[in-house]
């Protein structure tokens, strides 16, 4: 027998039997009930395994004061309805006729300038009824829940020669809207006012029909 193919045989017996005492020792020194370890094993890419998971991210809290306002909750009946009432404005340069429905401006008549160059020709209007007969500059802040202040009669709580101040009060909230017109120009002054009496926080941002 050749001396080289010998040792190896040797050497290899001596490793097996190293092997096995040294884990039949691991095995019997393991506390009753533990689980031996295992062995990693090759994934069968035929074999259908369950997805894992994926980790939930936590849900941001809200920053206060980047979201819409909250709908006033109206604790009291509806405002009575008001009687429709216009209110005319005469201006060496312009009339102007108010209405109280909405709080805008149904006509704007310019006394120096006509649709047609004949005398007979009518002024011209720069504010006509829009649809649904919708007056210019209405607010309707429908973001506050409380229906369309657009189409709503105001009251009137002062007039003069040159201002017009309206005013719509709903669940606590006052909408106040002024109109101040200059007397020797085309220019004029519109105010509004959001008064808060409610308990509700609000954060309008109203459009303005025109």
């Amino acid at each position: 027998m050749d001396r080289n193919f010998f040792l190896a045989c040797v050497l290899s017996l001596a490793v097996l039997v190293g092997w096995m005492y040294l884990t039949g020792d691991a095995e019997r020194r393991r506390p009753p009930g533990e689980t031996p370890p295992t062995t990693p094993q090759a994934l069968d890419p035929a074999a259908e395994y369950p997805a894992a998971e994926a980790p939930r991210e936590a849900a941001a809290p809200p920053v206060p004061g980047t979201g819409p306002a909250a709908p006033i909750r109206r604790s009291a009946p509806e405002p009575a309805e008001v009687e429709e009432r216009r209110i005319r404005i005469e201006m060496p340069l312009y009339s102007v006729e108010l209405t109280n429905r909405g709080a805008g401006i149904s006509s704007w008549k310019l006394k120096e300038f006509r649709e047609r160059s004949d005398r007979d020709a009518p002024v011209i209007d720069l504010a006509t009824a829009g649809p649904a007969g919708i007056t210019s500059f209405a607010t309707p802040f429908a973001e506050l829940g409380l229906g369309d202040f657009g189409d709503r009669p105001f009251e009137v709580i002062g007039e003069d020669l040159s201002t017009v101040s309206f005013e719509s009060r709903d669940a606590g909230i006052a909408i106040r809207k002024t109109f101040s017109f200059e007397r020797d120009s085309y220019a004029f002054r519109l105010l509004i006012e959001v008064v808060n009496e409610s308990t509700t926080a609000l954060a309008p941002r109203f459009q303005i029909d025109i």
